[in-house]
């Protein structure tokens, strides 16, 4: 029998003696698998169930029901769509704003540009300047350009009115080959 007082050898508990104890809780290299896969599975889920929830504010609402945001040439698809909604970054405030961009066939390109700006005329954007004349001869590099308005609210209690910016270029990044880009820009309040 052992002195009272007396140090005591540690002996490590027995397997049956750690049952309860959940730190000794080991998970196979199965197990662990698992866990993982199931952790990434929940993390992609939150992400998409993120992604698919309409987080748009008000002026974004507002520029995506213009017809100018679902403009688009005939039998051409945009290759780039992108939109923002307002807010602030880093203290500096931002409108929101919708981007559009398709490739046309040279051919075509002052045609589009044409029928684009008249679209911006019959939803209600009002022209800018008129007094510009617009060029067509656009050298590799170049472009040309119209912008809009709607007309301001009569009182200031509202948001100032928005723009629209469409424009025809031959732009140097995509080769001296390639299609003119025709570009519709929406910006918010």
């Amino acid at each position: 029998m052992e002195e009272p007082g007396e140090p005591q050898p540690h002996v490590a508990p027995t397997t049956a003696e750690r049952a309860g104890d959940w730190r000794s809780a080991r998970l196979t290299a199965s197990a662990r698998a698992g866990v993982t896969v199931l952790a990434l599975v929940l993390a992609v889920e939150a992400v998409a169930a993120w992604k698919l929830v309409d987080r748009s504010g008000p002026e974004l609402r507002a520029l995506q029901r213009d017809p100018m945001a679902s403009y688009a040439p005939v039998g051409i698809a945009a290759f780039r769509n992108d939109q923002d909604d307002a807010g602030s970054s880093m203290g500096k405030r931002h409108r929101a704003g919708i981007w559009r961009a398709f490739r046309v066939p040279e051919d075509r390109a002052v045609a589009e540009f044409k029928r684009a700006r008249a679209a911006a005329v019959r939803a209600g954007w009002t022209p800018d300047d008129e007094s510009k004349p617009a060029e067509f001869d656009i050298p590799f590099g170049g472009s040309v350009g119209w912008s809009g308005r709607r007309p301001e609210p009569a009182d200031w209690t509202r948001p100032r009115a928005a723009s629209v910016s469409i424009r025809l270029a031959k732009d140097p990044r995509y080769g001296p080959g390639a299609d003119p880009v025709l570009s519709i820009t929406l910006d918010g309040n």
